[in-house]
């Protein structure tokens, strides 16, 4: 997954096609469900949804019939983000109704994930479920989802994961511009582009600089959008990564006034 990670996501989903093909061939279904739940990160990445679904409730089928407590809670984690995708998705699309629907499977899927990470004292996994139940996106919890992005960015803080409080700060912020806290939220999100500079990733180095973009759209500073947003955009370029080109690109028209043209 370290390919998925670098932004890579062509390469990556030739790899882990290849896998799932061969532990098919094996008849290694545990395998075959692990990897499968890889790929449906990927596909989540590509904003291919409903695969990635598909492919984590196969996999999550897998791990409870094998009783692996620790694969079904990944899983479940994975799941839930998916399903926060897809509401936000359909709110945007105007479907309030589906939307919420979704919004009622994905957070309790994340605290469920959550809980059984925390029972186990796996901490950095329960941060990172605590994590992503910050970024549902359910406004009608918008508080309750900026402590979760909290908590979460407190515990890897506290593990040393530097990587993952940069993260997490990328949530922090889309929690507060959830909230209409939109200094706050840029605030949050120029220090996760600072640590991603740091750490010298250039997928997230594009992620952080395209989230901060939408941000100070939604803010209303259209201006100090193009800069990131045109950032995000040769980055993602440069790492051949069509998905994200789309989405910078996006933002950067709406930031330049052609958006609506």
């Amino acid at each position: 997954m370290s390919l998925r990670d670098e932004g890579n996501l062509d390469e990556a989903q030739r790899y882990l096609l290849e896998a799932i093909e061969e532990f098919r061939r094996e008849d290694d279904a545990w395998w075959q469900a692990r990897t499968q739940r890889n790929l449906a990160e990927l596909r989540l990445a590509q904003r291919r949804f409903e695969e990635a679904r598909g492919l984590l409730e196969s996999s999550l089928e897998v791990f409870q019939r094998n009783g692996n407590r620790y694969s079904e809670a990944q899983t479940l984690r994975a799941l839930g983000e998916v399903l926060a995708s897809e509401a936000r998705r359909l709110r945007a699309a105007g479907d309030d109704a589906a939307a919420e629907i979704k919004y009622s499977l994905a957070a309790p899927a994340l605290e469920r994930a959550a809980e059984a990470f925390r029972l186990r004292g796996e901490q950095w996994e329960e941060a990172r479920c605590l994590r992503a139940a910050g970024e549902v996106g359910d406004l009608r919890n918008g508080l309750r989802e900026l402590a979760f992005v909290r908590h979460a960015e407190q515990m890897l803080d506290a593990l040393g994961d530097t990587w993952g409080v940069a993260r997490t700060r990328i949530s922090e912020g889309r929690a507060l511009g959830r909230l209409g806290r939109h200094v706050e939220a840029a605030d949050a999100l120029r220090r996760a582009v600072a640590d991603f500079d740091e750490v010298g990733n250039r997928w997230w180095q594009a992620r952080s600089r395209r989230t901060l973009a939408e941000i100070l759209l939604d803010g209303g500073a259209p201006a100090e959008a193009a800069g990131p947003a045109r950032e995000a955009l040769e980055l993602y370029q440069s790492l051949g990564n069509a998905a994200g080109v789309a989405r910078a690109r996006s933002v950067l028209d709406r930031a330049s006034g052609s958006g609506g043209q």
